[in-house]
């Protein structure tokens, strides 16, 4: 499933920022023994497929199905981002959109959330980006039959208020969520599916195999000898943190929540600065602007309880760690604030477990001023403290040539 954007009408200037991105499909106790070469695959394979086709589009190129190229007007960080989750939630695989878990009841609850932020005052090219940087973030819950929840927090997030237009949806909310939000979602054109699109065996089964056991990431309940793998190894929140040749950081994040949630329980995937963020901010005592974009996965309540993702930006933006990568871990890592927080209940009751993806990126003051010949780039980060975080991303080897990798654990799964 292709979700079609249009970035800008305008002619697209010599890139500015080196497009980079980073996708995740859940942390959890993913135990290496116990996952198949064939069940990995799988995940690499579409984790890759995902990433590929979200980094062409940043990069101003489409891919016809006949495997031909063609050209057309980049993707901006937030229908990038926006356009990776929209196929996650369509890949039964992970626990978003078609392949969400059930409710302790039964039924389907989603929760999306997309987020933007801008390190250049002038979002060149990004007509969507000047509009979604009024709210700077929405998310949206407890949704039942939108196909692609993702896409509507997309469109909460661009449908502002600020002018007194309220015909149509609009409004400064950044919260909405039930039947209205939904109602919304079909006068805004985007698709809804019955009940019945959103069943899928793998996931009733994780719920008749639940119920009487109380809420869990799915990935917390391990198989017996003998039992089949594929069962249990569904994820929890899915995720895309982007950065676009203007200068913009988008996040995007998609769950189905836990496996036998109570009806109505909201998570960090759509409370922002728990399970998202996106932020840029001027350092006077270096000249520079950052800016920084977060994804973040696991057991949400924990998330929720320690303002995961805002909780990980502050330690940057406030000098307490010089690197977006040692903020995460401070939060996410092993050892960290996520796992302090579960106390003695760390590796009994999945409290605490998960991990953040992100991407940060700096710029002069005089960025606009003074344009390099070299793009500037930024960097994907990542960290968890449960057994595995699928995730895939982009990175310059040693040759500076940007490569496409994927992985499951700290390790490769191949050894």
């Amino acid at each position: 499933m292709t979700v079609t954007y249009a970035a800008s009408s305008e002619s697209t200037p010599q890139p500015r920022f080196r497009p980079t991105v980073i996708i995740h499909g859940g942390a959890g106790n993913i135990v290496r023994s116990r996952i198949p070469p064939e069940l990995y695959e799988r995940y690499r394979a579409s984790l890759l497929k995902y990433l590929h086709s979200t980094v062409a589009l940043l990069n101003g190129e489409q891919e016809e199905e006949d495997g031909t190229k063609k050209n057309i007007t980049p993707y901006s960080a937030i229908d990038a981002a926006v356009h990776a989750v929209s196929l996650l939630e369509d890949d039964e695989l992970y626990n978003c959109g078609r392949g969400s878990v059930f409710t302790l009841t039964g039924t389907h609850e989603m929760e999306a959330s997309v987020m933007v932020c801008s390190l250049l005052p002038e979002t060149q090219g990004c007509e969507d980006v000047k509009r979604a940087l009024v709210k700077r973030g929405a998310g949206v819950m407890m949704l039942k039959n939108v196909r692609h929840p993702v896409q509507l927090a997309r469109e909460v997030l661009l449908r502002n208020d600020v002018e007194g237009h309220r015909g149509n949806g609009e409004s400064m909310h950044s919260h909405l969520c039930g039947p209205y939000v939904e109602s919304l979602a079909k006068e805004w054109g985007l698709e809804s599916k019955p009940d019945e699109w959103f069943f899928t065996q793998k996931r009733w089964d994780e719920h008749m195999k639940g119920l009487g056991k109380g809420a869990s990431i799915d990935h917390d309940t391990l198989p017996k000898p003998g039992e089949d793998i594929s069962k249990y190894l569904s994820q929890g929140t899915v995720g895309c943190v982007c950065l676009d040749q203007w200068g913009n950081i988008a996040a995007a994040t998609s769950t189905g929540g836990l496996t036998n949630k109570l009806p109505g329980r909201i998570g960090d995937t759509s409370t922002l600065g728990t399970g998202y963020w996106a932020e840029a901010w001027d350092v006077p005592s270096s000249s520079t602007r950052r800016a920084l974009g977060l994804s973040c996965t696991g057991n949400g309540d924990s998330f929720v309880r320690v303002a995961a993702a805002h909780s990980a930006a502050s330690l940057l933006k406030l000098g307490a760690k010089n690197s977006l990568a040692d903020a995460i871990t401070a939060i996410a890592g092993p050892g960290g604030e996520l796992q302090r927080s579960a106390g003695p209940r760390w590796g009994v009751t999945g409290e605490g477990s998960g991990g953040i993806i992100g991407i940060e990126a700096e710029v002069p003051h005089d960025a606009e001023q003074h344009q390099s010949e070299e793009p500037i780039k930024g960097k994907a980060v990542f960290d968890f403290n449960s057994g595995g975080m699928l995730r895939a991303w982009t990175e310059e080897d040693a040759d500076g040539v940007l490569r496409e990798r994927m992985m499951a654990f700290r390790d490769e799964y191949y050894s």
